[in-house]
């Protein structure tokens, strides 16, 4: 089993409803061998969200950030990232991270069109 590492970094940190967010997932390499990777997106609470998957090689002793994004509504979206090695399935089967994005509404009476001249 070579180590993979995970971590992630959601773009904009705080959105807002009709926002489109940046879900950088970091994955970097610390085996002796290259990894073949792909990535999934299961939406496990909030609003319906489909997202697609990713496949992608990461060189030995390096760090590869793939990136999916969408636009977001009010509430909270709960995601697990899920990664799976070409080679061998069974053996990245703890390489799950779990992401939450909470996406608060606007506060009543607030226009995202506030300092643009009509």
């Amino acid at each position: 089993m070579q180590p993979i590492w995970f971590g992630w970094q959601l773009l904009p940190a705080s959105p807002r409803p009709g926002d489109t967010v940046t879900l950088i997932v970091n994955a970097t390499n610390d085996g002796a061998v290259a990894a073949q990777i792909t990535l999934t997106y299961d939406s496990l609470a909030g609003p319906p969200l489909t997202l697609p998957s990713r496949q992608f090689e990461i060189p030995v002793g390096t760090t590869v950030q793939p990136t999916v994004q969408w636009m977001v509504e009010a509430g909270e979206y709960r995601l697990a990232v899920n990664a799976t090695r070409a080679s061998d399935a069974d053996d990245m089967a703890d390489n799950t991270l779990l992401v939450t994005v909470q996406v608060a509404a606007a506060p009543a009476g607030s226009s995202d069109d506030e300092g643009v001249a009509t």
